[in-house]
């Protein structure tokens, strides 16, 4: 199996869209779509809060809060 990302920027909402199309061979299964989407979901939160993090830090730095 090989999965393929395709990562898109959307002018209107800012945000990153990402598809994902699996090449499918005879030993596909659904639950690997699932593992794959659940860690994808996992890594993109991780990934979110973190930048999260950096700017309340750097809001807070700037302010002297």
């Amino acid at each position: 199996m090989e999965i393929v990302l395709f990562m898109d920027r959307s002018v209107s909402s800012g945000e990153l869209e990402v598809r994902a199309a699996a090449k499918l061979d005879n030993n596909f299964s659904y639950r690997t779509i699932v593992v794959v989407h659940f860690c994808w979901l996992l890594w993109t939160g991780i990934v979110e809060l973190h930048i999260r993090l950096l700017q309340v830090m750097n809001y807070e730095y700037s302010y002297g809060i």
